[in-house]
């Protein structure tokens, strides 16, 4: 049987400019979150007070105090465990006033960073808390135009962070804010792994592809990604093996292969490594949502 994320039925977010939203134990007793589900929204998670452990495109996250997440448009998410005393606002986008800024040139720029949000945007700055903070609870307050201006703020506040963490590898290719036109080396090397991470990928079929000497690439992969090419597909192979864990009942030796690996030992130990939990606790633990 499988599960699919569903769209989150809370607010109606597609008509305001923006919605902020406060999270608590007292405020929401039993779960803060509506399940595993994803919406056209853009979303910034402030956790204020306590712990949130959360599942993000199928990887479990942990987020306490001071930590900041950005969740692209369509990203499946949903909270699995919260301490008893946390408190967190959340603050919705719209997607089309996201997509509205294509139209202004000088703009292009911030659209690429938050492009990037659907790999999910992990932030750990007391400067931008403290200020994202403050914004959120202006704009609650707030009504027309002085709302935009404050959501306007609030992204370029976003977009001055040059510190965060990716927190999946996986792109959602549900929306395109700037189509691209003519791919770089390493897009095509991610594209190349992203299509054949079941075959049994070498550096230099990547290589090849992406037009590049493989020790360049190399170099060049980890400088823009932060790992290493075999570390990037590990990464996604674990992530493809997460989501078939929560969405069909494959036993874990299938799904090991199916995403690419050629022993179920190394399976398990990237597995392990990576998530911090075994394939079948994770499987036990994720399928409560």
């Amino acid at each position: 049987m499988q599960k699919e994320s569903i769209i989150d039925p809370i607010i109606d977010r597609s008509t305001a400019v923006v919605t902020v939203e406060t999270v608590s134990r007292k405020k929401t007793p039993h779960h803060p979150s509506k399940g595993y589900h994803h919406h056209d929204s853009y979303q910034l998670v402030i956790v204020e007070r306590g712990i949130v452990e959360f599942i993000l495109n199928g990887m479990l996250h942990q987020m306490d105090k001071g930590k900041i997440i950005m969740i692209g448009s369509k990203l499946p998410h949903g909270t699995v465990n919260f301490s008893h005393d946390v408190r967190a606002t959340i603050i919705h986008i719209p997607y089309d006033n996201i997509i509205w800024c294509r139209t202004v040139p000088e703009l292009q720029h911030n659209l690429d960073y938050i492009k990037g949000s659907q790999k999910g945007y992990l932030f750990d700055s007391l400067p931008f808390y403290k200020r994202a903070v403050a914004l959120s609870k202006s704009l609650k307050q707030a009504e027309g135009f002085h709302k935009v201006s404050l959501l306007f703020e609030l992204l370029s506040l976003i977009c001055h962070q040059s510190s965060f963490i990716n927190l999946t590898s996986h792109i959602n290719k549900g929306h395109q804010l700037m189509p691209s036109i003519q791919q770089t080396s390493i897009e095509k090397a991610i594209a190349y792994i992203y299509d054949h991470y079941q075959d049994d990928i070498t550096l230099t079929g990547v290589a090849d592809y992406a037009s590049q000497n493989p020790s360049a690439l190399c170099r060049a992969f980890k400088n823009k990604t932060g790992k290493t090419v075999f570390q990037f597909i590990n990464r996604l192979r674990i992530e493809k093996a997460c989501l078939l864990l929560r969405n069909n009942d494959l036993t874990v030796a299938q799904i090991a292969f199916q995403v690419g690996f050629n022993t179920f030992s190394h399976f398990s130990t990237q597995f392990q490594r990576i998530v911090h939990l075994s394939p079948t606790v994770y499987r036990e633990k994720i399928n409560v949502l």
